[in-house]
C-alpha cells in the first residue's frame, strides 16, 4: 500500500507557568496561619499521587521543608488507587519512578493498602481511608486540579485537594494554592476553570483516523485522555471530536502493563497485547468502574498493518482526513495529512511545515519517529 505524506503541525499554547516552583510553594504557606491547629512533633501524611505532576519532585519537597519548618513530622503516603498494580511495594516503586524517594524529598515513604471503613453514606456505599493518613495528625494532598477523564461536574478530577496545582498545555505548574478545608470546593471550581481554558486538544473535530504513537498511565489516568480524543470513546453521547476510527500504536513502559484505556482504541498491535498486565488492567477498570476501559480492540501483527487496515476503511483516501499525535498530552507538534492543511493554515497559531514527511517503518512493521 501506498502511504500518504504527512506534514508537520506546530501549535502555540498558553504556556505561563510559575518561574520558580519551590519559591512559590514556600510563598503560600509562608501566608499560611496554622490559628492554634498545630503542635510541635505532630506527624503530617502527605498525600502523593502518580498522575504525572509536572514539577512533583519541586512540589514534594519544598512542602515537606515547609511543614518540617512548621516543626512537625511530614511522610509520604501514594495516594494513587489502584495503580502500581494495587500493591504497596507497586506504588511504592511508582513514587521512585516520579522521583518521590525519602532521599530525594526528606521525608520517609509509607506504602501501606491497610484502609479503615468509616462508614457508609446515604446509598449504602461503604466509604474507605488509608489507616496511614487516618493515623496521621494532619494531611497535605498534592495534586494537580484538570478535567476529568469519566464525568462532567463543577468539582472533577482531584477533587476537593489541598495543595490545589493547575498545568499548562505542556504540563509546566501553572499555578498553585493552599487551601483549608473550607475552601476545597469553590478552589477546586476555579482551578477547573482555568485547568478547561489550559487544555491542550487537536485543533480539528472531524477525522477520518487518529494515529497515537503511544498511550499509558503516566500520560493520562485513563490511558488516553477523553477530552482530547473525544469523550463519547469513554462514556458514550455527542461524537465531538469525531475520530472515526483511532488506532493507538504503544503503551508506555510506565505503565507498567496498565493498559487502561484501551477499550477506547479500535485497532492496535500485537506488541501492545504482549506488553499488558491483565491483573493491574482489570483491577484498574473494576476500581474505576469504567469497565469498557479494559475492552480490547482489535489487534494487529505491526504498525504498518494497523495502518493499512485504518486506511482501507477510510471512504475517500485521496481526501483522507488523518493526525499522529505522539500521545494525547504531547499536542504541541503534531501531523496532518494535505486535505487537513487549509483548515489548519486558517487558524490562529499555528505553523504548518511545507516539508512532506513519509511514513517510515523498520523491518518489522514498527512505525519509526516522525522526523523534519
Amino acid at each position: 500500500m501506498q502511504f500518504p505524506v504527512i506534514y508537520s503541525v506546530k501549535q502555540k499554547f498558553n504556556v505561563t507557568s510559575l518561574p520558580d516552583v519551590k519559591a512559590s510553594v514556600h510563598e503560600v504557606f509562608a501566608h499560611f496561619d496554622p490559628a492554634g491547629r498545630i503542635t510541635p512533633g505532630q506527624t503530617v501524611a502527605v498525600a502523593v499521587g502518580s498522575r504525572g505532576t509536572h514539577d512533583l519532585k519541586d512540589l514534594v519537597t519544598a512542602t515537606v521543608a515547609c511543614l518540617k519548618s512548621l516543626l512537625l513530622k511530614p511522610f509520604i503516603i501514594p495516594a494513587m488507587g489502584s495503580h502500581g498494580g494495587g500493591t504497596a511495594e507497586g506504588q511504592r516503586q511508582v513514587l521512585a519512578e516520579l522521583g518521590i524517594t525519602e532521599s530525594s524529598v526528606g521525608a520517609p515513604v509509607v506504602s501501606s493498602m491497610d484502609v479503615v471503613s468509616l462508614g457508609r453514606v446515604a446509598s449504602g456505599a461503604e466509604v474507605f481511608f488509608a489507616k496511614d493518613a487516618l493515623d496521621a495528625d494532619h494531611i497535605v494532598a498534592i495534586n494537580r486540579i484538570k478535567p476529568h477523564t469519566a464525568f462532567r461536574s463543577e468539582v472533577e478530577s482531584g477533587l476537593c485537594k489541598i495543595l490545589a496545582v493547575t498545568e499548562n498545555a505542556l504540563g509546566g505548574t501553572h499555578s498553585l494554592k493552599l487551601a483549608r478545608p473550607q475552601e476545597f470546593v469553590e478552589v477546586d471550581r476555579q482551578f477547573l476553570e482555568t485547568a478547561w481554558k489550559l487544555l491542550p486538544r487537536i485543533p480539528l473535530d472531524d477525522l477520518d483516523v487518529l494515529l497515537v504513537d503511544e498511550m499509558g498511565k503516566n500520560v493520562s489516568g485513563a490511558g488516553m485522555d477523553p477530552n482530547v480524543i473525544g469523550f463519547w470513546r469513554r462514556e458514550g453521547g455527542l461524537r465531538k471530536p469525531d475520530y472515526r476510527i483511532l488506532v493507538v500504536l504503544d503503551l508506555t513502559p510506565h505503565s507498567h502493563g496498565n493498559a487502561t484505556g484501551i477499550g477506547m482504541a479500535d485497532l492496535t498491535t500485537r506488541r501492545v497485547v504482549d506488553s499488558i498486565d491483565w491483573d493491574a488492567t482489570y483491577l484498574n477498570a473494576f476500581t474505576s468502574g469504567v469497565l469498557r476501559s479494559a475492552r480490547m480492540p482489535i489487534a494487529v501483527e505491526n504498525d504498518r498493518l494497523a495502518l493499512e487496515v485504518a486506511l482501507n476503511r477510510t471512504p475517500d483516501p485521496n481526501r483522507l482526513r488523518m493526525a499522529r499525535i505522539v500521545n494525547t498530552g504531547e499536542l504541541e507538534t503534531f501531523w496532518a495529512t494535505e486535505a487537513l492543511l487549509p483548515e489548519l493554515r486558517a487558524q490562529k497559531d499555528i505553523t504548518v511545515d511545507a516539508a512532506p514527511l513519509e511514513f517510515q517503518f523498520n523491518d518489522q512493521g514498527r512505525l519509526l519517529p516522525a522526523t523534519n
